[in-house]
């Protein structure tokens, strides 16, 4: 499936809507119907299969951890041309 920016920014509203899916003080996040009900929701708000929606989220929390270590790992006396600047 091809992933729009609304449609990812969409997807990310959803998830963030659904705590059960990312808050482990949540006293539903380890009730894993739960979690299968909310991923349904979400993508059919979203329009995809459930499958597709955990997996661009997993894709989107890749992406943003390999931004922050490149942004983390510059060295502490680098100039200001040095650094980085993610996108």
């Amino acid at each position: 499936m091809e992933w729009s920016q609304e449609k990812t920014i969409e997807l990310s509203e959803m998830y963030r809507c659904s705590p059960c899916l990312w808050d482990p003080q949540h006293p539903e996040y380890k009730k894993n119907a739960v979690k299968n009900d909310a991923w349904t929701a979400v993508s059919i708000t979203v329009g995809c299969t459930a499958i597709e929606a955990r997996k661009k989220r997993e894709s989107l929390m890749a992406s943003f951890r390999r931004e922050r270590q490149k942004s983390q790992s510059q060295k502490s006396g680098a100039g200001a041309e040095e650094s980085y600047n993610s996108k």
